[in-house]
């Protein structure tokens, strides 16, 4: 957060001068990394290990915070243990009490249908009795299962992967139950790794079960955690990133669960190119043209050659299957743009009236228009509405939906700040209706620029929107019931016996409307609780994969790509100013991988998939058996400083994970070598 997120960073700088105890967990010594009280040096892809380990220890003991978890999560029910299923009568979830009676969760309303249970947590059993059984099969709690889960993970056996000694372990995990509240910040780092997913299960799991939920100074998960609602996404009309396009589509090689990777094969209903019976919005067309808007795909996407070959190579049929037309929207020459048959010129931010109010703060900033928009750019709204009447659209969409395109600018802005949504939405943060001076209006926006979305005393409530507080704001911590409105139980699950994904291209076996759940057994051991799986391709830890060892003998080095100071993905890439501060790409090099390789040397960082130039700087601030590449750097660049246009994502790995499908920037191993030309 030091480099890459620094509107957050000054927080924690804040909060250790008031006396937190600030842990730093990372596979380098960041800058972030740099200032902790505490740095724990993780194994690359071992996070989920670490995690394990900590909630053992904490289960150990007995840090858990039974009356939260009673009231919040499922630890309480009971579980088949032949299926791995909740057990359930009626379609109610059940609990065993103390005194051996079954008891049948009902439902409360107020709670957003939350399953709840009569009594208080010592009327309960957290683990049953062995033996127990219900309608004649083995039962045990949720929370008897993620214990018995957690043991088989203690730190003496988890430090020969993640090389963190075991007293490390014990002392973080003391420090975080016995010295909070304490909160969990977790970046984007751990999922650029397949089995990058798991690790988010288990902080959510290590908060759930010490109840660092919901409380000032108490929480868990990425940095973007307020996010104020009003209809800004009206003014964003654009696509989704993700897999998108066949490139990305080749599924982590999981045994007994079969490869995607052949255009055939994928059945995602979204944008597809090539193959027979593809879908394009549920429609059984071809993808002849395409536009890529907010995204620099080309650069920043993993294994760019593939991305290149998309656009460039005819289909998997011959002509008659390839793209035709690519159009990129865009303010500068990016390398997605470079490759475009059209370059729409959009305008700069300062260049239009906007609305921001994304990101750690409870509050809805205006931007005014500094300038008229250079030469034929225009705004990206007069894109789309151009776009969508010359194409002929307007007529064919929904009435709400072709009112977008028909507004003017004005119409628009006003939209985004509908007052009878933001009322209701307000209502529902603060438990309250709005006051005359609460609601946020184009003309008070404009006048004032910066206005509180979020009112002081409901801060604490919507803090976690997904965990969200219903109550007067007069309860005691151990009060506390949170409302988890996106899992079937209504609460937060340290066991889930259903496993979702919310992007299906064919991995899943059961489609349930919007989302599609996995059935196969090989899949669904590894997500009912976090359970460790070796990556795709990025381990250099004991593996019982013989490819992966034929691999790692010719590719020794994880190539890691750090998010730098100087751009945001690959935004800013030719700012002057920055330019002076970065002058051109480096890689850093851990002295034990070095060889011959010294610091200021050009070197090759290289496996199958490609290659790339950097300059090499020697440290050991980067773990050995990894090299840290900066990221986000244009082709264009690599061009004008090394003379070879191959950037960092030439390396990286188009190998998703059935269930998380995020990209694995990291998930990839190379060799490096002292580059002569």
């Amino acid at each position: 957060p030091a480099s890459a997120h620094m509107q957050t960073w000054h927080f924690i700088a804040d909060a250790m001068e008031n006396g937190a105890t600030y842990i730093n967990v990372d596979i380098m010594m960041s800058g972030a990394a740099a200032r902790a009280d505490k740095f724990v040096h993780l194994r690359p892809a071992s996070d989920l290990l670490f995690a394990m380990s900590i909630i053992d220890e904490v289960i150990k003991n007995d840090w858990v915070h039974y009356e939260f978890m009673f009231k919040n999560t499922v630890a309480n029910f009971l579980v088949y243990t032949d299926t791995m299923s909740y057990v359930k009568d009626g379609g109610s979830l059940v609990a065993l009490k103390t005194d051996g009676t079954f008891v049948t969760a009902g439902k409360d309303s107020t709670l957003g249908d939350k399953a709840t249970l009569p009594g208080i947590h010592s009327d309960y059993r957290f683990e049953a009795p062995a033996g127990t059984q219900y309608n004649g099969r083995d039962v045990k709690t949720a929370y008897q299962l993620l214990k018995e889960h957690a043991a088989a993970h203690p730190a003496s056996l988890t430090q020969a992967s993640t090389g963190v000694h075991p007293d490390v372990v014990k002392e973080v995990a003391r420090i975080y139950t016995q010295e909070g509240p304490s909160s969990i910040l977790c970046g984007f780092g751990p999922d650029h790794f397949t089995n990058g997913h798991h690790i988010y299960h288990a902080i959510g799991i290590l908060a759930s079960i010490t109840g660092n939920i919901g409380k000032k100074g108490a929480g868990v998960g990425v940095f973007e955690a307020m996010t104020p609602y009003h209809d800004e996404n009206s003014m964003k009309i654009g696509v989704t990133s993700g897999i998108s396009y066949p490139a990305l589509a080749d599924t982590f090689n999981i045994p007994g669960v079969p490869v995607v990777n052949e255009i055939s094969q994928i059945k995602f209903p979204g944008m597809q190119n090539g193959g027979a019976g593809e879908l394009f919005m549920g429609q059984p067309r071809r993808v002849r043209a395409l536009m890529i808007a907010y995204s620099n795909f080309v650069n920043t996407w993993v294994e760019m050659n593939t991305n290149i070959k998309f656009l460039t190579a005819p289909g998997t049929n011959g002509d008659e299957y390839k793209l035709k037309t690519f159009v990129v929207t865009d303010i500068e020459m990016t390398d997605s743009a470079h490759y475009a048959d059209y370059v729409l010129p959009v305008a700069h931010w300062f260049e239009m009236e906007e609305l921001c109010g994304y990101g750690t703060h409870p509050f809805i900033v205006y931007q005014e228009k500094a300038a008229d928009p250079l030469g034929e750019s225009l705004p990206d709204m007069d894109i789309a509405r151009l776009l969508a009447k010359e194409l002929g659209y307007i007529p064919k969409l929904g009435k709400d939906i072709a009112s977008y395109f028909t507004q003017t600018n004005e119409e628009f802005f006003e939209t985004a700040l509908n007052a009878i949504k933001y009322k209701a939405w307000f209502k529902t943060v603060a438990g309250r209706d709005p006051a005359p001076d609460d609601v946020i209006t184009p003309t008070r926006l404009r006048n004032e620029k910066v206005l509180r979305a979020i009112p002081g005393d409901a801060m604490n409530r919507y803090t976690y929107p997904v965990f969200r507080k219903k109550a007067t704001g007069n309860e005691t911590v151990d009060d506390l019931h949170i409302d988890s409105m996106t899992t079937g139980t209504k609460r937060l699950e340290i066991f889930s016996d259903t496993v979702m994904t919310f992007f299906d291209y064919g991995q899943a076996e059961l489609s349930l409307g919007p989302v599609s759940v996995f059935t196969d057994p090989d899949i669904l051991k590894y997500e009912r609780l976090p359970t460790w799986e070796e990556p795709n391709e990025a381990w250099t830890g004991a593996t019982t994969r013989p490819a992966q060892a034929a691999l790692l003998a010719k590719y020794p080095l994880i190539n890691f790509s750090q998010r730098a100071r100087w751009r945001v993905h690959s935004q800013w890439f030719d700012t002057p100013w920055l330019r002076e501060l970065d002058p051109e790409p480096v890689v850093y090099i851990n002295p034990a991988d070095a060889g011959n390789i010294i610091t200021g040397d050009l070197v090759k960082i290289s496996n199958d998939r490609g290659y790339y130039l950097s300059r090499a700087i020697i440290s050991g601030g980067v773990r050995p058996g990894m090299v840290d590449a900066a990221r986000g750097w244009q082709n264009s660049q690599y061009k004008e400083i090394f003379g070879d246009e191959n950037s960092t994502n030439s390396v990286t790995n188009r190998k998703v994970h059935p269930v998380s499908t995020t990209q694995g920037f990291f998930d990839a191993l190379v060799k490096i070598e002292k580059y002569n030309g």
